[in-house]
């Protein structure tokens, strides 16, 4: 497994791929986080703002340590005032290249199709169609509404 090693605070921190737990805690943090279509290094240091250092705690493990029952407040501010710019870009560049997401992403999907697939193959699904059904004017509407009055000549009533 690859890694990437830093030294914060006269600590060795290791980096290496997430395992689930990792993301699941990175999900809570990044939940409320609006990242731009446009990312770049800045831009996703800004949309991370006060969250940069706790999505650090969550992706550095010290060395000789688990990535499991990290004190993520405390780590963060520990390393919020021990890492310096050029190591905190560096660990943002390591994860993007230790955590392929794309590909994540797209493994995804395809194991997504492959069980609907064979779900389907089985007859354990029915899918069922997400659109509403249509009403027309002159039904009566679905919140209890009076159909239209009629005159005599066939028309709505005025």
């Amino acid at each position: 497994m690859e890694e990437k090693r830093y030294n914060i605070s006269d600590k060795i921190y290791v980096q290496r791929t997430l395992v689930l737990g990792q993301w699941k805690e990175l999900g809570a943090i990044l939940k409320e986080v609006a990242i731009p279509n446009d990312i770049t290094p800045i831009s996703l240091v800004r949309a991370l703002g006060n969250n940069l250092f706790a999505v650090m705690a969550v992706i550095l493990t010290e060395e000789g340590r688990t990535p499991q029952g990290k004190d993520i407040p405390q780590l963060a501010v520990e390393i919020e005032y021990g890492i310096t710019p050029e190591a905190a870009i560096e660990v943002i560049a390591h994860f993007f290249e230790l955590n392929p997401i794309p590909s994540l992403l797209s493994n995804l999907w395809t194991l997504a199709a492959q069980v609907r697939e064979k779900l389907t193959e089985i007859g354990l699904t029915s899918f069922a169609s997400s659109s509403a059904t249509e009403t027309l004017p002159d039904v009566t509407g679905s919140s209890g509404m009076s159909p239209p009055e009629r005159q005599s000549d066939g028309q709505n009533a005025p």
